[in-house]
């Protein structure tokens, strides 16, 4: 066998091993679930119960992201879509299964770096007895450094969200039982979430609004994300209060908003002022999986889908992504967006030109 085909195969060994965990057995709806809400259990840990200082909790934000993909990916290929049962609760076997697996991921995520340069030619690979021998002597690594010691892009970044100015309206506006709580949107509280949330989420835009997509403008795009965030919002402090209340569990059983479809759409449609069928085109192309993303990332689709009529959404998540960034990432894997955007960022680069001009036009530049 020549090293190449060994080198496949150790690739496909691990890919197994990686995909081996009962939790993708139990259906698919009761596997995503799980694998949500024990990533917001982290969440709630380095943020609530033993704070991470700054410049570790972007780190440990990132990271988590990255690794959550993996096993969801895994569930939504493998895992038995016919039972749509889901039982939100905690299950100690279920909690466990999926903390091993996103601890897994953590180290199957340098493999997932590991093979596709070795594919481009950019490192060597070689394997001695049952070790994969990797030199990097090739590759130029500084990328690697980048992302982790600058910030996310994008103005204001960073501007932090104060839930003190809203969290006695929280309070008022959700029940508390047992090992539970619902926040009841009403009018008056999604109007001052979403205010909350323009004034800290809308500077991170900075592509024109009026860039035309298939089905939906940058400005729809913009509103509709910042009204779903507005509401997630308001999920995660509940979930900080239930901690703070010592609820049984500390409020995992909703830790996740699980939300009918129909639902959503109507609640996002006039929160955001954009017509249902905008909603549902967005949606549609955010959804895990969708649109023909053969390795879907929950960063860039993080609306899942549980296939019982219901939609799963985790505020750690729609919270802690780089929302324009990220479709940016995925119109171009989609064949027929690939082409708008490309034209669309020339219009971009004239744009951006103009603006350097007039700004340095009272100068003696």
């Amino acid at each position: 066998m020549n090293v190449y085909q060994q080198i496949r195969n150790a690739e496909e060994e691990i890919d197994t091993a990686f995909s081996t965990n009962g939790l993708k057995e139990v259906g698919y709806a009761q596997a995503v679930w799980t694998l949500l809400s024990v990533a917001e259990d982290h969440d709630l840990k380095i943020r609530e119960i033993n704070p991470l200082p700054e410049y570790q909790l972007d780190a440990y934000v990132d990271g988590l992201l990255n690794w959550l993909s993996y096993p969801l990916r895994v569930c939504f290929k493998m895992a038995n879509r016919g039972n749509k049962k889901l039982i939100k609760e905690l299950n100690d076997e279920h909690y466990q299964l999926a903390q091993d697996w996103i601890k897994k991921a953590k180290d199957y995520n340098h493999f997932c770096a590991l093979f596709p340069l070795w594919y481009r030619k950019k490192i060597d690979i070689s394997i001695v007895e049952n070790q994969l021998i990797v030199d990097l002597s090739s590759i130029n690594l500084e990328y690697e450094a980048y992302n982790r010691l600058v910030r996310k892009s994008g103005y204001g970044i960073n501007m932090r969200i104060d839930p003190n100015q809203v969290v006695d309206e929280i309070v008022r506006n959700t029940t508390f039982e047992d090992d539970r709580f619902n926040v009841n949107f009403n009018p008056k509280l999604v109007s001052r979430l979403i205010v909350l949330c323009n004034e800290t989420f809308s500077v991170r835009y900075s592509l024109p609004g009026n860039w035309q997509f298939s089905g939906f403008n940058l400005s729809q795009f913009k509103s509709i994300y910042i009204s779903i965030q507005a509401l997630l919002l308001a999920w995660r402090i509940a979930r900080l209060i239930a901690a703070r209340k010592d609820m049984q569990s500390l409020g995992y059983s909703s830790s996740v908003w699980v939300v009918q479809k129909e639902e959503l759409v109507n609640r996002i449609s006039s929160y955001s002022e954009q017509p249902p069928n905008i909603v549902k085109s967005i949606f549609e192309l955010l959804t895990f999986g969708n649109v023909g993303i053969r390795e879907p990332d929950i960063a860039v689709q993080p609306l899942i889908d549980l296939n019982n009529g219901f939609y799963a959404l985790s505020p750690f998540v729609w919270l802690n992504v780089d929302a324009e960034r990220n479709l940016c990432v995925l119109l171009n894997q989609i064949d027929a967006e690939k082409e708008i955007y490309s034209n669309l960022v020339k219009d971009k680069e004239s744009i951006q030109r103009n603006e350097l001009e007039n700004f340095f036009s009272f100068t003696r530049f």
